[in-house]
C-alpha cells in the first residue's frame, strides 16, 4: 500500500509556508500555525485509520471470457465489493496486455457501505493470437478528511486465450457445420483412383474382378471362386507440422505467415478428427519445440489447441532435420504429413 498527500494537505502545507512569513513579525502566528499542524496531523491519523481498514474490507472480482476469437470484440467487467460501514470513492486502473485496444483503462467509482457495485463494461480486442494476462488491478481511494490518498494493487490476474476467430466463433463454425452439409445433401459423382490395402471382407468371384485377389484356400475349401476385398483406407495417423522459423515472421495477407498456417493447422486438425482419423501436431525452429504424437477424437482437439494457439515466431533458421529426425523415431507408422 502507497501513502501520498491528499488535495487539502497540500492547501494547508500552503497556508502554513504563507503564515510562516508572517511570523516574523508576530508570535501570535507561530501558536496559530501550531494548532493547525495539531490539527492536521490528527486528521491524517484519522485518514491513514480510515484508508488501511477500507483496503482490508475491500475486495475485486473480474468478470472475463476465458477465451475469445482474433480481432473480435469481447467484454470485461470489474465487481467491487465493500463489507465496511462507510462508503468508499475513489479510481480504479486495470493493467492492460500488450497489444490490446483500448490500451488503458481508468474508472471513477463509489461504493455504497455493505454492498456490491459493478463498474461498467468496457470493450476490448486483440489482433492477434497467444495467451494475454489482465491484471493485476490498482485502486486509489479518497480519504474522509481527503488529506491522505492511497493506491493499493490487488492480484485480479485473469488470463485469456486469444484463438483465430473461426476456429473460435460459434458462427464460424456453424458455417463450416452448414457448409458439409450442403455438400452432404448433393449428388456428386466420385472416382477412386486406387484400391484400398485394408481388408474388408470376402465375397464370390465377378467378372472384372482382379485374379490376383483370389483367396485360393477359401477357394479349395467352398468349391469355386473367392475374391478378397479391400476398402479404402480409414482412421488413418495424420501428422500436422508447423514451421516456426525466421521465414514464417513475414506477413501473410491476414496476419504472419505463421498465424495462416496455424490457421489452417487448426482447422484441419479438427476435420481429420471429426472424420475419425488421428491427429497429431509438432513445432519446430531450429529445434522440436513441441511433439504430439497422434491421438484420436474429438475430445483431443483441446490439446492440440493449448499446443498451436500461442506460438510465435522464432528469429532462427529453421532445421527440418530435427523434425524428420523426431518423426522417425516417434512415428514409425505409415502417416499423412502435412507440413
Amino acid at each position: 500500500m502507497k501513502y501520498r498527500p491528499g488535495k487539502k494537505l497540500i492547501q494547508v502545507c500552503g497556508i502554513l509556508l504563507l503564515l510562516s512569513i508572517f511570523s516574523f513579525y508576530s508570535s501570535l502566528v507561530i501558536w496559530i500555525m501550531a494548532v493547525i499542524l495539531c490539527h492536521t496531523g490528527f486528521r491524517c491519523y484519522r485518514d491513514y485509520q480510515f484508508l488501511k481498514t477500507s483496503f482490508a474490507s475491500l475486495e475485486i472480482e473480474r468478470i472475463s471470457p476465458n477465451t475469445v476469437g482474433r480481432d473480435k470484440e469481447f467484454k470485461i467487467s470489474l465487481v467491487l465489493k465493500n463489507s465496511n460501514s462507510h462508503s468508499l470513492t475513489g479510481e480504479i486502473r486495470d493493467i492492460i496486455p500488450e497489444n490490446c485496444h483500448p490500451e488503458f483503462m481508468l474508472q471513477f467509482f463509489e461504493v455504497s457501505a455493505d454492498s456490491t457495485h459493478e463498474l461498467p463494461e468496457i470493450t476490448y480486442n486483440i489482433p492477434k493470437r497467444g495467451q494475454f494476462q489482465f491484471g493485476p488491478v490498482w485502486i486509489r481511494l479518497n480519504s474522509s478528511f481527503q488529506l491522505l490518498e492511497a493506491q493499493k494493487s490487488y492480484s485480479c490476474k485473469h488470463k485469456i486465450k486469444v484463438l483465430p476467430e473461426i476456429f473460435c466463433s460459434e458462427e464460424g463454425l456453424m458455417k463450416t457445420a452448414e457448409a458439409e452439409m450442403s455438400l452432404r445433401d448433393k449428388l456428386t459423382k466420385s472416382r477412386q483412383h486406387h484400391i484400398g490395402t485394408d481388408f474388408d471382407s470376402l465375397s464370390e468371384f465377378r467378372q472384372g474382378d482382379d485374379f490376383r485377389r483370389i483367396d485360393w484356400k477359401t477357394t479349395a475349401r467352398v468349391g469355386y471362386p473367392i475374391v478378397r476385398r479391400y476398402q479404402i483406407e480409414r482412421h488413418r495417423d495424420v501428422m500436422i507440422l508447423i514451421d516456426s522459423g525466421r521465414l514464417m515472421g513475414a506477413g501473410g495477407g491476414q496476419g504472419t505467415k505463421l498465424d495462416c498456417a496455424v490457421d489452417a493447422g487448426l482447422m484441419l486438425s479438427r476435420v481429420a478428427l471429426a472424420g475419425g482419423d488421428r491427429c497429431g501436431l509438432g513445432i519446430f525452429s531450429d529445434k522440436v519445440n513441441c511433439y504430439l504424437p497422434p491421438v484420436y477424437g474429438l475430445s483431443s482437439l483441446r490439446s492440440i489447441t493449448d499446443m498451436a494457439y500461442h506460438v510465435q515466431p522464432q528469429w532462427t533458421e529453421s532445421d527440418f532435420g530435427q523434425i524428420f529426425s523426431t518423426l522417425q523415431l516417434r512415428q514409425p507408422k505409415r502417416s499423412l504429413i502435412i507440413i
